[in-house]
């Protein structure tokens, strides 16, 4: 697959939530193994089926706070290894100076 990032992605193991329907259940794990300030690489821990294109809001904890960092995020592309799927997201707000150093 080409790189066609614009800004380079720092490696990072945070467990996060993820969510795909607007405020609807207590979402899935997934860990992100990777982010900058326009994407995040994100192991989904789930057999649920995501497709390109799907729009997935991100609930990340930060240590020492009581408030996550949310975000939202269009789904790339994935690939599907044993129970998980690894996939690309494009966020659809670059993340605040603020997130981007809670996340670093």
């Amino acid at each position: 697959m080409e790189n066609t990032r614009k800004l380079e992605r720092y490696p990072i193991q945070r467990e996060a939530r993820y969510f795909l329907k607007e405020g609807k259940g207590e979402g899935q794990e997934c860990t992100i193994i990777n982010f900058s300030r326009s994407g995040m690489g994100i192991i989904f821990h789930s057999n649920e089926e995501i497709n390109v294109g799907t729009l997935i809001r991100l609930e990340i904890p930060v240590p020492k706070s009581s408030e996550p960092i949310n975000a939202r995020g269009v789904l790339k592309w994935f690939e599907r290894k044993e129970n998980d799927l690894i996939g690309g997201v494009e966020l659809t707000k670059i993340l605040s100076d603020v997130k981007f150093s809670k996340l670093g």
